[in-house]
Parts: structure tokens; sequence; C-alpha cells
């Protein structure tokens, strides 16, 4: 439900991750209207996307068209949150 904006009764808008068209290797975020065809808790049941479409989820009323982004999992994000900590701690002799 996190991924789906401008919601009304029956429709609504999310954002898709694709490949940047100008061969960077970037993602990048572009909107598409969806069908919402249920909603049960955290949930939304769409159609109007391919199955292994990745949406964005997270922060999603915060992307603008065309933003870059990048996928972050559950392995991804400790790796990174570790990476902080070892930057902030600090030895001591």
């Amino acid at each position: 439900v996190d991924a789906l904006l401008e919601a009304d009764r029956d429709s609504a808008t999310v954002y898709m991750i694709v490949p940047a068209s100008d061969s960077s290797n970037e993602l990048i975020a572009q909107p598409r209207r969806v069908r919402v065809t249920g909603v049960s808790g955290d949930r939304a049941k769409i159609e109007g996307l391919a199955p292994d479409t990745r949406l964005v989820t997270r922060g999603a009323a915060y992307v603008t068209p065309g933003a870059r982004v990048r996928i972050v999992t559950t392995d991804t994000l400790a790796a990174a949150l570790n990476e902080r900590a070892a930057k902030r701690a600090t030895v001591l002799p």
C-alpha cells in the first residue's frame, strides 16, 4: 500500500523502477497509473503491470518522475548501516 499514490476509488499511481535511457546503468522512477482491485491490510492487488515489475515502496511519496533510485534489500540496508556505524566509531588508544 506504501507504493500507491494519488489513489482514488479504483486506481492509483505507482513508481516503477526502470533502467535510465542514457545507458548509465542507473535506475530511475517512472510513474504508471494502475487499477486497484483490492486492499487487505498493508497489501494491495493491482492490475496494469507485468508480474516482475519492481516498484518504489518506501518513500514513494517523495519520488519525482525520472528521479534516480536504488534497490535496497534487507541485506544491503544492514550492510550500509554497519558501514555507517563503523565510520562513526572512534578508536581509543
